[in-house]
């Protein structure tokens, strides 16, 4: 006699509907994040550029926060070195544009005479850093149901004449002392009352978890002379 099992097929399907799902919201906050809210305020800051300079670019330093460094009396070196090299200069006015606010700053001779900052009101920094955590976020989660899903494939359990191995134990059959199926009908699982020297201990046989659960019961109540757990919920 062998009966050898795998996971069921809805405790694996269910693994990968939640890791889809994940993968999914992921793939959505990240094109969000770093796609598309970028390119959404792009538009935005265009329209406030005199003229459109071919090429242009979100420029990842433009940052609010080191926008807002630029002040009256800043060297054009001091802004390049923070901000780089600006998009446009148009009428000596020095133009940034970054992921979610752009910067204006009139330059005369080699200083900042005056600055303007402005961040989206549709699409702001703190808007596009929660959809980069979030996509982090169930992108971790979808990771973590990947590799519960490779553990979960890896399951075997097997009954045969040496007994039942289950989660790399084996349980011989003079072991067996007993079948606890208290639980069966509301939670479909089964403890095996296993006597190890002077003490016993239950091992657990969940129907959710092993696809043959039914056979393998059968086969252990028929061979000790267990109830199965299957006649007493049918006769209640």
């Amino acid at each position: 006699m062998m009966i050898e099992s795998g996971t069921t097929s809805d405790r694996r399907n269910r693994i990968v509907i939640f890791m889809v799902v994940c993968f999914a919201f992921a793939a959505w906050f990240a094109r969000d994040g770093y796609v598309a809210y970028p390119a959404e305020n792009l538009e935005w800051a265009q329209q406030q550029l005199p003229q459109i300079p071919e090429g242009l670019e979100v420029n990842p330093k433009a940052v609010l926060a080191n926008l807002q460094r630029v002040e009256v009396g800043t060297s054009v070196a001091e802004m390049e070195g923070l901000l780089g090299k600006p998009v446009l200069i148009h009428e000596q006015k020095h133009w940034y544009i970054g992921p979610a606010a752009y910067g204006c700053f009139l330059v005369l001779g080699d200083k900042v005479r005056q600055v303007e900052v402005k961040e989206s009101g549709e699409h702001s920094e703190s808007s596009l850093r929660t959809q980069k955590v979030f996509f982090m976020g169930m992108g971790v989660l979808g990771l973590v149901a990947l590799g519960h899903l490779i553990r979960v494939t890896k399951l075997r359990v097997v009954l045969d004449d040496a007994g039942l191995t289950i989660r790399g134990r084996t349980i011989r059959w003079e072991e067996m002392e007993s079948l606890d199926s208290g639980d069966y009908a509301r939670k479909g699982w089964v403890d095996l009352v296993v006597r190890t020297g002077a003490t016993s201990e239950p091992v657990r046989i969940d129907s959710y978890l092993i696809e043959r659960f039914d056979d393998i019961v059968q086969a252990i109540c028929e061979r000790k002379g267990f109830t199965p757990p299957f006649t007493s919920q049918s006769e209640t």
